[in-house]
């Protein structure tokens, strides 16, 4: 922390303009990108964090219940059920994947186009990447819950792919609350709170 610091106003930027796409250096800065705002490209970037965790703990599920033996029986526990466990983990991971590439390819068209994208659009961003992290922590938490008691140790890595996930999906920016009541506002014609125009 620094105390009793003067900084100039040109050093400063308007939280505003950033999260909306007007920061001072997209005018220097002509590529497409610059025009996104901040928003828009937390979530994406950010949310792409959760992809890979999700990924990785559906490959690494998968081959930990190939090998999954009960201390029991000393039999190969790998039933119906959990094979139907592994492949749901894969298809919220890859649905995931398919929601956070369609806004990705949008957001790129959009900005490519003109101006970027529009209130709506940005706030239709944010709800489908916010759901499709929701996605990946749904799919960490199947591979978690069906580990079983070797999943909590620290050499498993679905351990580190249930912590992780939650850390990206606690961000502010994916608060369930504020994103889907963002854009039910949207929707329904009502002001959104101040900092979200």
């Amino acid at each position: 922390m620094i105390d009793d610091a003067f900084v100039p106003t040109h050093r400063t930027v308007d939280p505003v303009d950033v999260m909306e796409g007007r920061a001072p250096g997209s005018l220097a800065n002509l590529s497409p990108i610059f025009k996104l705002s901040f928003s828009s490209a937390l979530s994406s970037y950010l949310g792409s964090t959760a992809l890979g965790i999700a990924r990785r703990a559906a490959r690494d599920f998968a081959g930990y219940s190939k090998k999954k033996v009960s201390k029991f029986t000393g039999l190969p526990e790998l039933s119906d059920p959990m094979i139907i466990h592994v492949g749901t983990v894969a298809a919220h991971a890859e649905a995931a994947r398919g929601l956070m590439l369609y806004r990705a390819g949008l957001l790129d068209d959009l900005i490519e186009q003109g101006p970027g994208p529009t209130l709506e659009q940005r706030l239709a961003t944010n709800r489908d990447v916010t759901t499709a992290v929701r996605m990946c922590v749904d799919a960490v938490e199947r591979a978690m819950r069906f580990s079983g008691g070797s999943g909590l140790f620290d050499q498993h890595t679905i351990q580190q792919a249930w912590r992780d996930v939650h850390g990206v999906a606690a961000h502010m920016g994916y608060n369930t609350d504020t994103v889907y009541g963002n854009w039910g506002r949207q929707v329904l014609g009502l002001p959104l709170p101040p900092g979200f125009s």
